[in-house]
């Protein structure tokens, strides 16, 4: 199955099952984003539409990216800058093939701008950002749905 289709094709054959799924949850977690953050077409776009790279991908994502919060939660609490830049950057590389330019732009900025991990509005935006990759591989395990139908 070529899955070189538009977000919007995709979801209207899964009756949005990705917004659905993003909506209900923002209820029932004020942090977490009501936004998209899987470019479907991006992701069409570096994996030529080719199925079983995209479960591949798709599946080291899932496999991997919980791990890396967890770490990423660890260690930002423990105020350690190099550990965090080091984490932000694995996981930049982890969620670049699948996600907005947006979500993409946010991880360079706080890896970059670790030095600042003590302050309270960098410790905001990990919590963000965090929420973002939750929602994301949402979208990813329902994409993974959508490859295996």
């Amino acid at each position: 199955m070529n899955t070189n289709r538009s977000m919007n094709q995709i979801l209207l054959k899964n009756q949005t099952f990705v917004e659905v799924s993003v909506q209900e949850r923002d209820v029932a977690a004020k942090n977490k984003p009501a936004e998209r953050f899987f470019d479907v077409d991006k992701f069409n776009k570096l994996t030529g539409g080719y199925d079983k790279i995209q479960e591949e991908l798709l599946g080291a994502f899932l496999e991997f990216t919980p791990v890396l919060l967890e770490e990423l939660k660890y260690i930002v609490s423990s105020n350690n800058a190099s550990d965090a830049a080091r984490i932000l950057h694995k996981l930049k590389s982890s969620t670049s093939l699948l996600c907005t330019n947006v979500l993409y732009a946010e991880i360079i900025h706080l890896e970059e701008t670790s030095n600042t991990i003590h302050g309270s509005e960098y410790k905001d935006r990990i919590v963000k950002l965090i929420a973002s990759h939750e929602v994301l591989m949402d979208e990813a395990r329902a994409m993974q749905k959508i490859l295996s139908s």
